[in-house]
């Protein structure tokens, strides 16, 4: 998923080489049932709070959650997940 949104955001050449660098230091975890159940706790607590995530977004932060990593991303929306992290 992590990739998936790393080949989102790739626009010129340079992009996409830098990623396909980073892909090989990457940690791939399995998304795992309790994944996903994360993942849909987290959708109703930014539903609840008025705070639309993008469904991918949800999938990455709720498996980060699940095993205790932090995100790096400049994306504002794993903001707005890290502060519902604790309401899990």
């Amino acid at each position: 998923m992590v990739i998936a949104e790393l080949w989102m955001g790739a626009s010129s050449k340079s992009d996409k080489e830098d990623i396909e660098d980073l892909v090989s230091l990457l940690h791939h975890f399995p998304i795992q049932e309790e994944v996903w159940k994360t993942a849909n706790r987290l959708a109703a607590i930014c539903r609840s709070k008025g705070t639309p995530v993008p469904g991918s977004d949800l999938v990455i932060a709720a498996c980060a959650f699940f095993r205790q990593a932090e995100i790096e991303s400049s994306d504002r929306h794993f903001d707005i997940l890290e502060k519902y992290r604790p309401l899990l």
